[in-house]
């Protein structure tokens, strides 16, 4: 089984016997259901959906260096 532990916008893998002791420190605890994925462009879709539409990636931002 694998954990996640969630606070103020940070968020890690935590094991199991630190579960409870992150818990009574105000974080969050997700447990990631692990399941088989039989469409993975339906899964895709789905993920893109959830986040409100298309997916694109951020520009880069053009860095000038030593200059």
């Amino acid at each position: 089984m694998l954990y996640i532990a969630r606070k103020d916008g940070v968020q890690f893998y935590a094991q199991p016997e630190s579960i409870e002791r992150l818990a009574n420190d105000g974080y969050d605890i997700l447990r990631l259901v692990e399941e088989p994925v039989g469409d993975v462009s339906a899964e895709v879709q789905s993920a893109v959906d959830a986040i409100g539409g298309s997916f694109q990636a951020p520009e880069p931002e053009v860095v000038k260096l030593n200059g």
